[in-house]
């Protein structure tokens, strides 16, 4: 795991009746990644271009019948319910293959079945779509007519009856004369008004129309267009119409729109034939239905039983049709999962055999594979079942062949790590035999989270739920989750590893949910009279706060947390534990870079790329690491001990003073000349990362370059050609300048990298701060919501108060410590390991290509 596979490059040789059956058989067991011999040849002029085109029609198909199975299906046997439940005989193990699920039926049977179902579906839809919409307009029709007799009722009261098609004479002369509307409003209806009672009426002063005849338009339109269809009839008709409406008492469907519209039944009376086309195009401008409404009440009430019966037989009809396509789409929501593979397996049979070469000659296919050496017994294997599948008279070969290509790269993983290789190449992939960073993230990964979410309690709580669904692994491995819980379910594992190591540095700070674990019994103890305390067994004069003689067993003491220069002492910790880890894990990059080198036999790299990195880093950063345990160790309240220096002060005169260091930060004899020699070594360091690989590379170059053309004849250049090709003169006369070229790229390359290292070193190391910024967050807002919350409940010595403080405590604690603080403790050791620690040794040129197997 620690380097790629050995992958080797096979060449196949298959006949044309075999072809398919091997490939699948290959396919099926995940063994080669097959190269493109067409990648010159368009898409239409391959090989097998018509069965990828009927591929695509056939998935074309299943996505209608999918969406019509979603669409349509009845709520006791839904589409997901009957396709999970085919999903499950798939994958039900040795009794029900996959194999034997999929490999039934073939493509022209499947074009044949399903574009029998999708005509079936469609006649059935067209005639859905028009039984509802007659359904739909039989009922707005009744609603007019039976919402239209109120109006008409009204009607008769004014002496006004209605002809035999939408006119209505007025029989008496005082009905709307002159003098009746004077008395009306002559505007457009008022937003204080009532809808049911805006009418808009009005023939101008002094019109009095006698045995005039009235026109009517009944219909419907939509609530909302309401207002805007009243205000422009009265404004077309100025005034002379007269408009009554109710509303329906239930939303009626839109087959157009999708969607239930609430609807509104409108009677309008106009007089004479002038205004009809133009209020006929205000009803189609407004999307207003019109209805026939007969004169009386006779024909009104036959009209009533007519669709009354007719009705009914569209309900029976559309019934009978819902039944049958309901049995169709059961049928398809049950065979969809199967086909689909079908489909999708047979598609990538055809995609690979286009990578193939024909040849004529002897009618067989030739193909190009990566395959890992470990399974190239059994790529064997499975091309003799294709062949005797197929009944091919004559077996596939396979054989080894030598290529100068650079292989893909492929890492054989596990459920558990699976995860870490997932975490690695989501920022490269690696070069073929690159050193892999997969296996020391393992252990680094979780342990610089847990460095920033340290804390027993909060890992304890991760842990059992990674626990949880480590243990219904089986359970939800074929089951559609959703986006949180897909997410637990991929990084099981890793969640598994953070919580356990976060239970460990909770351990060494002494940490659960922010409270002090006395396992051990604190070695420091306070005296009255004192203001410091003292060790338990050194405390002979307790003013003087002399630390104890035997140290606490394990992890922080816990009387440093209720110590009033507790914060300053556990920052000074993990300030400098961030630095030491930061140097350890860069090393090891750094070191992994020479591993690399050393296994690609890159001499050049080992001695001006290596050597001078791992000296300039350990010149500096490696002697300020050595600093912090010589501090650490050293007994600074012995007698005569002097207080301690400032490390940050001992670096500065490291640059700034070369050669000379106070007394007072001093740590060791000799200190001002082992600093001299480590400047010295980082100095050196830099002109030689930065000029001697370029300089190397252009040696070599000079060298090579005579040997670069082989001379034609070796007499009088008057023996050559006089017309001396001039593409090789050119060339010849471009040598050094693209030598100069190479160089010169060469040269700003390596600066480059030069620069990227010597300012990431200082850069990179700081970012390790982040350790202790995230740790330091995480302990505040621990004892924030213990102390703010759940102690102060507590004080009140109220159950109910305390109860309640519990519960928002606890859910502080899962929403803003477990959720919001994990993640961002996750991100932040994600960048330790993608800038900080890969980017020494993994993906350094980005040429890596991912082992990708045709799988099926």
């Amino acid at each position: 795991m620690f380097r790629s596979e050995d992958i080797v490059l096979l060449r196949v040789y298959f006949q044309r009746t075999a072809a398919h059956d091997c490939v699948e058989e290959l396919g099926r067991r995940g063994l080669v990644e097959f190269r493109d011999l067409n990648a010159n040849t368009s898409a239409l002029q391959r090989t097998f271009a018509a069965e990828l085109k009927l591929c695509d029609e056939l998935q074309r198909k299943l996505r209608f019948l999918s969406e019509q199975a979603n669409k349509y299906l009845p709520s006791e046997k839904t589409f997901t319910t009957l396709a999970a439940q085919s999903q499950q005989l798939i994958e039900a193990g040795p009794g029900y293959s996959r194999v034997q699920a999929t490999d039934t039926v073939t493509l022209e049977d499947l074009n044949g079945q399903l574009r029998r179902l999708e005509a079936d579906l469609e006649e059935m839809n067209l005639h859905w779509d028009a039984l509802q919409s007659e359904l739909i307009t039989i009922r707005e029709h009744g609603y007019v007519l039976e919402l239209g007799e109120a109006i008409f009722s009204e009607a008769r009261t004014q002496r006004i009856s209605v002809s035999q098609y939408g006119t209505l004479p007025l029989l008496e002369s005082n009905v709307l004369t002159g003098e009746d509307v004077i008395s009306e409003r002559r505007g457009p209806p008022d937003d204080s008004e009532s809808a049911g009672q805006r009418v808009e009426r009005g023939q101008g002063q002094g019109y009095t129309p006698v045995n005039a005849v009235l026109n009517v338009f009944a219909g419907t339109i939509a609530a909302k267009h309401l207002e805007a269809f009243s205000r422009m009839v009265f404004r077309v008709s100025r005034g002379n119409c007269f408009l009554r409406w109710v509303s329906i008492p239930e939303p009626i469907f839109d087959i157009e729109r999708n969607e239930s519209v609430a609807k509104t039944v409108f009677v309008l009376f106009f007089p004479g034939q002038h205004l009809r086309s133009k209020l006929t195009r205000i009803c189609e401008g407004f999307g207003a239905t019109r209805y026939p409404f007969p004169d009386s009440t006779g024909e009104r009430d036959r009209l009533k039983t007519e669709l009354v019966i007719r009705r009914q037989e569209l309900e029976a009809i559309i019934e009978t049709t819902q039944r049958q396509r309901a049995d169709v789409l059961g049928e398809v929501a049950t065979n969809v999962t199967f086909w689909t593979e079908k489909v999708a397996k047979e598609k990538a049979i055809y995609f690979t055999l286009d990578k193939l070469n024909y040849d004529v000659s002897e009618r067989v296919f030739v193909g190009e594979c990566w395959c890992p050496r470990a399974e190239i017994e059994e790529a064997r294997a499975a091309i003799h079942i294709g062949d005797i599948r197929s009944n091919a008279q004559a077996p596939s070969i396979m054989e080894e062949c030598a290529t100068d290509e650079a292989p893909p790269t492929f890492f054989r993983c596990n459920r558990f790590t699976a995860v870490w290789q997932d975490i690695v190449e989501a920022y490269g992939i690696a070069a073929y035999k690159e050193m892999n960073p997969a296996p020391w993230s393992i252990a680094t990964f979780p342990f610089l989270f847990a460095i920033m979410f340290g804390d027993v309690g909060h890992g304890m709580l991760m842990t059992v739920a990674a626990l949880y669904v480590v243990f219904r692994e089986r359970q939800w491995r074929y089951r559609k989750l959703g986006d949180l819980l897909q997410t637990m379910y991929d990084g099981r594992y890793l969640i598994l590893m953070m919580g356990v190591f976060s239970m460990f540095t909770g351990l060494i700070y002494n940490e659960c949910f922010g409270v002090p674990i006395n396992l051990f019994g604190s070695t420091w103890k306070w005296v009255d009279g004192s203001a410091v305390a003292c060790g338990i067994d050194h405390c002979e004069q307790p003013k003087l706060g002399m630390p104890p003689k035997r140290t606490y067993p394990f992890g922080f003491d816990p009387a440093w947390k209720i110590a009033e220069n507790s914060l300053t002492m556990l920052n000074s910790f993990k300030m400098k534990m961030s630095i030491g880890f930061a140097v350890a894990q860069m090393t090891l990059g750094i070191i992994l870079s020479y591993s690399n080198a050393r296994y690609f036999a890159q001499s050049l790299d080992i001695w001006h790329v290596f050597v001078p990195q791992i000296l300039f880093f350990l010149a500096i950063f490696g002697y300020l690491l050595l600093l912090i345990f010589l501090k650490w160790s050293t007994d600074w309240n012995a007698p005569g001990a002097s207080s301690p220096p400032d490390l940050k002060a001992v670096l500065i005169a490291m640059f700034m003073s070369p050669g000379s260091l106070p007394r007072s930060l001093r740590l060791f004899p000799g200190q001002h000349v082992v600093q001299l020699v480590l400047l010295a070594i980082a100095i050196v360091t830099v002109p030689w990362m930065l000029l001697a690989k370029p300089l190397v590379l252009r040696r070599r170059m000079r060298t090579q370059r005579p040997h670069a053309y082989t001379p034609l004849h070796n007499g009088d250049r008057r023996d050559a050609p006089a017309n001396l090709n001039s593409s090789e003169a050119e060339s010849r006369k471009a040598e050094p300048h693209e030598s100069v070229g190479n160089f010169a790229e060469i040269f700003v390359n390596n600066m480059i990298h030069t620069i990227e290292f010597v300012l990431g070193a200082i850069s990179n190391t700081a970012s390790y701060l982040r350790l202790w910024a995230l740790s330091l967050a995480h302990a505040e807002l621990t004892d924030v919501f213990l102390q703010k919350i759940l102690y102060t409940a507590l004080a009140t010595e109220n159950v109910i108060a305390t109860m309640i403080g519990f519960v928002l405590w606890f859910g502080l604690t899962v929403g803003v410590l477990m959720l919001m603080e994990s993640l961002s403790a996750f991100l932040h050791a994600l960048r330790l390991h993608w800038v900080e620690f890969q980017n020494k040794f993994y993906n350094i040129h980005g040429s890596g290509v991912k082992f990708t197997p045709l799988r099926l």
